[in-house]
């Protein structure tokens, strides 16, 4: 007969497994996390633009969990486009952030957008490894994105 102790963690284990802990969040005006068409958490980042022909965006995360360089590589994606932000259309720079797995959502800890700080968070505590989960051990993978653009004002004729 098995123990119920190892039942109640092999379920909670089971349970856990594709289910992704979403971080809380230090700047809800400026970040969220969203699905995908496909299911897949990303981060959506919203930033004022103040006419300026050079946009340099900064992302800082982390995230439990060792992850090797190829593993660890966050995507930006400017959605917003430079003409939209030329023409006056839109007053808010919108970026996608692709995270590089999906079982472990990173929790963002900076974002700078053109040398001026809009978020600050803390990093994803270090654990204690887990003595039932052999070979277990406590990471945290720390990560960063950057975006820039440039383009010159549309000058009327």
């Amino acid at each position: 007969m098995m123990d119920k102790s190892f039942i109640f963690l092999l379920a909670a284990f089971v349970c856990s497994v594709g289910s992704a802990h979403i971080p809380t969040i230090p700047c809800p005006n400026y970040f969220r996390y969203v699905s995908d068409p496909y299911q897949n958490i990303e981060g959506l980042i919203l930033v004022p633009y103040y006419q300026t022909p050079e946009l340099l965006l900064a992302v800082n995360a982390s995230m439990k969990g060792f992850f090797g360089q190829e593993n660890s590589n966050m995507q930006l994606t400017m959605l917003t486009t430079a003409t939209d932000l030329i023409q006056g259309l839109s007053t808010i720079v919108k970026y996608k952030l692709q995270f590089p797995v999906q079982d472990s959502i990173p929790q963002i800890t900076s974002i700078i957008f053109n040398g001026q700080q809009f978020c600050t968070g803390p990093p994803v505590p270090m654990e204690a490894p887990n003595p039932y989960m052999p070979g277990s051990s406590s990471a945290v993978t720390n990560m960063y994105a950057t975006h820039t653009s440039r383009f010159a004002p549309v000058q009327p004729q």
